[in-house]
């Protein structure tokens, strides 16, 4: 493996392994926030003033505390396929959503809910992904001929 840091930090304090670990430590956190963003739904605030834009925040931390701590409590039967399955995190914060705003809702229902949406962890994968190129689409199809 080659790595190529750039760093203001003095060589002298500060070791290549140190800073990778820093690096993997803020990669985790980028991993979070695209979590918020993409799962929670935060990607957009809906106010202009700060306020409110820290309150929206706070609530969807607190979305997120609420849905990670559901999901620890769900009891996953792994059946005899190729692969072991993991909770469908994004299926599971749609559902606790609901339940959220339902005021008459199930416990027990909601984590047998959860637990029919999973998905396959397959590690160490050799295929690469086949990504399609998608290509650009010019202006000027508007202009007639």
């Amino acid at each position: 493996n080659y790595y190529t840091l750039a760093t203001s930090l003095p060589k002298e304090l500060f070791s290549t392994e140190d800073i990778i670990q820093q690096y993997r430590q803020r990669w985790s956190e980028e991993l979070f926030f695209r979590t918020l963003k993409t799962t929670i739904g935060i990607s957009n605030v809906h106010s202009k003033k700060l306020d409110f834009c820290k309150q929206e925040l706070w609530s969807a931390l607190t979305m997120h505390n609420f849905c990670s701590r559901i999901v620890s409590q769900v009891v996953l039967q792994q059946n005899n396929s190729k692969y072991p399955r993991m909770i469908n995190y994004k299926m599971a914060v749609n559902l606790c959503k609901e339940f959220y705003r339902d005021q008459n809702g199930d416990g027990e229902l909601l984590l047998k809910e959860i637990s029919k949406y999973t998905e396959a962890v397959r590690e160490g994968r050799t295929a690469p992904r086949n990504l399609r190129v998608k290509g650009v689409t010019p202006f000027v199809y508007r202009v007639s001929a």
